[in-house]
């Protein structure tokens, strides 16, 4: 039941059918800076090493979280806790879901070296955060 919801996560984001989220365009990389999906929103130091991802649940929620590549399985991350993915190789997709239905999530990312801290995040209005794509170069983007 669980693996479904991941994969419908990510066919919704690969097709298009969710909102990206423009974190970045209130504090832009660079002058250059067009906002959209196709931005990074981070980027971990060195692509060709191995990644971990820690997750900080901030919803007050149970979740659930897991790489599309299927690494590690899907795991539950109760109220408060923290989460690691460790060893993870790029290219990959995280997705974290809640145990309730209707839930939105929001993703805020800081990256320290190549450790990818996500802190996770209940929001009431707006569009919700669906996916991470950790892709080949390194570059982090939210979908």
């Amino acid at each position: 039941m669980k693996l479904p919801l991941l994969t419908t996560a990510v066919l919704a984001a690969t097709l298009g059918l969710v909102t990206p989220t423009l974190t970045n365009a209130a504090n832009p990389p660079a002058r250059t800076y067009q906002p959209g999906y196709w931005q990074p929103v981070a980027r971990v130091q060195n692509p060709n090493q191995p990644v971990q991802i820690k997750l900080v649940n901030q919803t007050g929620l149970p979740l659930q979280y897991g790489l599309t590549s299927g690494k590690g399985g899907i795991r539950e991350l109760p109220v408060g806790a923290s989460g690691v993915l460790s060893n993870t190789s790029l290219p990959d997709y995280l997705l974290v879901n809640a145990l309730q239905p209707r839930v939105k999530l929001r993703y805020d990312i800081a990256v320290n070296g190549n450790v990818a801290t996500v802190q996770v995040y209940q929001v009431e209005a707006g569009a919700s955060d669906i996916t991470l794509n950790f892709d080949q170069s390194g570059a982090i983007y939210v979908y």
